[in-house]
């Protein structure tokens, strides 16, 4: 297969999803990173690509996020390993799941309906007058997440950022993740420990992954008492 060849299959799909109203614009950074990934080899699997390479490619910090609109919006079949490596699959187009953006007034709703407060940190921001806060999907639309009003929450530009990264990779069911439903599995929390002070909790038999736990533990004993 030509690169051409795979392209006309591309813009075939942007003619049905054009037809249907759906979002299905690529820009030429897009087009820049099929061709390259498109380049990796003459069969299906193409090779993979490293992020640095990619981000060289088209010098933009969001690279990633113009990947995973095509994936989601036009529906090309690329694929991510664990060291964040990409590479297209097959020729073959998965089923698309073009973002629908909310309106002005769907995000001016869904602002007031959640207090202009980020529903991870709390970060509070009155009419939005910093523009930092943004109407992100819980369950992400690879991951089969809908645009319905329930599927959406507010968070501030710096834990979005944080829920995408988090998202990268993970296999976990959504419904359980903290990003996705903190008021439901609890708020993340960030919180530095010393080496000294880990060893000081290891003394009292706790390992490192059950630091999480038995800060809860000590926690509730002290809100219960």
């Amino acid at each position: 297969m030509t690169f051409k060849e795979f392209e006309a299959i591309i813009l075939a799909r942007k003619e049905e999803l054009k037809a249907r109203k759906l979002k299905c614009n690529i820009t030429q950074a897009q087009w820049a990173m099929l061709r390259h990934l498109f380049d990796q080899g003459t069969e299906f699997p193409k090779g993979w690509v490293t992020r640095d390479a990619l981000h060289s490619l088209v010098n933009q910090s969001d690279y990633r996020r113009r990947l995973t609109e095509l994936s989601d919006d036009i529906g090309v079949d690329i694929q991510r390993d664990d060291k964040n490596n990409y590479r297209l699959h097959s020729p073959v187009l998965k089923l698309s799941n073009p973002r629908n953006y909310l309106t002005k007034k769907q995000k001016d709703s869904l602002l007031a309906a959640q207090n202009f407060t980020c529903q991870i940190c709390g970060f509070h921001d009155p009419l939005s007058s910093t523009g930092s806060l943004q109407a992100d999907h819980k369950i992400p639309l690879a991951r089969e997440g809908g645009h319905e009003v329930s599927n959406w929450q507010i968070l501030c530009h710096v834990c979005n950022v944080g829920k995408r990264r988090a998202c990268e990779g993970c296999s976990r069911d959504c419904r359980s993740c903290v990003w996705a439903f903190p008021q439901i599995q609890g708020i993340p929390f960030i919180c530095s420990l010393t080496p000294v002070k880990l060893e000081k909790i290891a003394q009292h038999g706790v390992n490192k992954d059950q630091v999480s736990d038995w800060l809860n533990y000590l926690i509730d004993k002290e809100i219960n008492e």
